[in-house]
């Protein structure tokens, strides 16, 4: 999942700012989205945002982003939603509704809804994060992942090679199969690549190489993501063992 920031960047959106010695940040309270919302694509996804601080506001952002794992992003008719909304604020408490339309071509699957403000003086508030869903509603329908190699808990050599098959179907289109290999309790990925897929019933195969520094003897997550052309998906989480 990609890595969340920090959106510093606010302070330097503001109109006009205060150099006094206001140094307490804003407060910030997200009454909507609700976590894992789920919303149509071509629908409205309402953010509202209470806000105050202790001398004068100044303006809140909104960042929405996809939350897929991996970003390589294939030419197709639907692709990943993102938007950046930013409202000015006014007095010591407000409260914002923005309205942010999903077109109708915004890929499925899961989203960050990030919310964060600043006052007149550049102080930030703490970011309030929600994950909602966007469904297609073209095809509303998961793809499917079959693995057939290697099995949960599969063990190996520390240096050898292995092997992923397996076939993937989707009753429209299929798009691509992402994977990536992380150390048990870690989110650095050893071994990371996408494989395009076509028509509604495709098979793959690829080699994992555990050789090189990186690799150490221990318990490792290989992780399977297949998305259809409409970006709804199939995960699959497999243990392997090196030793």
């Amino acid at each position: 999942m990609k890595k969340i920031l920090i959106l510093s960047s606010l302070a330097g959106l503001m109109l006009t700012a205060c150099k006094g010695r206001d140094k307490s940040k804003p407060e910030l309270i997200l009454t909507s989205p609700a976590d894992s919302l789920e919303v149509l694509a071509g629908g409205t996804l309402d953010v509202t945002a209470q806000v105050s601080d202790d001398k004068e506001l100044a303006q809140v952002k909104v960042d929405i982003h996809n939350a897929y794992d991996g970003h390589g992003h294939v030419k197709i008719a639907y692709a990943p939603f993102s938007a950046i909304r930013v409202e000015n604020l006014a007095g010591t408490e407000d409260q914002k509704t923005i309205s942010i339309a999903i077109p109708d071509t915004a890929g499925a699957g899961p989203y960050h809804c990030l919310v964060q403000a600043v006052d007149a003086a550049g102080n930030l508030s703490e970011f309030q994060l929600r994950t909602f869903i966007i469904r297609n509603p073209d095809d509303e329908t998961a793809p499917v992942l079959n693995v057939t190699a290697p099995s949960d808990g599969f063990t190996t050599a520390l240096g050898s090679t292995f092997t992923v098959s397996g076939d993937a179907s989707d009753d429209l289109a299929l798009q691509k199969l992402d994977y990536s290999v992380t150390r048990a309790g870690s989110d650095n990925k050893l071994s990371q690549g996408s494989q395009t897929l076509t028509g509604t019933s495709d098979p793959f195969s690829f080699d994992i190489d555990t050789g090189g520094t990186a690799w150490t003897k221990g318990t490792y997550t290989l992780r399977l993501v297949l998305y259809d052309a409409v970006y709804n998906v199939d995960i699959k989480v497999i243990t392997i063992n090196l030793n």
